[in-house]
């Protein structure tokens, strides 16, 4: 928390957040300030991210603005302003779809109700809590299974195309050796050709010519 009070302090100071809302910058400082448990400073930035700027801010989404607030009235001691802050971030998550929000906001609200000693809403946002985890549970575990499917496809796919690079090499190794065994062939070939002609050769330097008469001289 400190490190983010100084350094977002500073980035405002420098005016680094002018390109863009400072909402977000505020909603930084108040949380760290809250983790700091000064509180004063932390109400002064919530204030802020209440202002019409924030709550129509593209780059900050309102519920994480009311989830810091409705943490903020949980620990000035304001549990009905909380509640409401907690609801207002449920209808958030409700309007995009955010099932993380939507668990958040029940947690939340479980919260709340315990310490205004509204049991019957506490029960009643502990079982959406269920529900809601469950399915975000359901959600995870079938990712998990898609990705390790994809993970186990892929490393088929890696496997056969190793196997037939294995096959291409083994192929290869085997022209080589046709090629190869064929070139030697050819050359003993060609030595025994070469014996035989020289051979030949020297037997006829060994024939002699007496009185009209071939003689061979064996």
């Amino acid at each position: 928390p400190d490190s983010c009070v100084y350094y977002v302090s500073l980035a405002i100071e420098l005016g680094l957040s002018n390109y863009e809302s400072p909402c977000y910058s505020h909603l930084l400082l108040g949380k760290a300030y809250l983790n700091l448990g000064e509180l004063e400073q932390a109400r002064y930035y919530g204030e802020l991210c209440e202002s019409a700027e924030c709550q129509n801010s593209l780059v900050l989404s309102i519920g994480s603005i009311h989830l810091f607030l409705g943490d903020l009235n949980i620990a000035l001691g304001e549990f009905s302003e909380a509640r409401n802050n907690f609801e207002l971030l449920r209808q958030c998550s409700d309007s995009t779809g955010d099932m993380v929000g939507q668990r958040e906001a029940s947690f939340k609200l479980i919260y709340v109700d315990l310490l205004k000693r509204n049991e019957h809403e506490s029960l009643q946002n502990l079982e959406l809590y269920k529900l809601i985890n469950d399915s975000l549970n359901d959600h995870a575990t079938q990712r998990l299974k898609h990705q390790l499917l994809a993970q186990f496809e892929t490393g088929k796919k890696e496997l056969e195309i190793s196997r037939l690079e294995y096959q291409e090499e083994i192929s290869k190794k085997k022209r080589t050796y046709v090629i190869f065994s064929t070139i030697i062939l050819l050359l003993v070939a060609g030595l025994i050709i070469c014996l035989l002609y020289t051979s030949d050769a020297a037997d006829d330097s060994l024939r002699v010519d007496l009185g009209g008469r071939r003689i061979i001289k064996k």
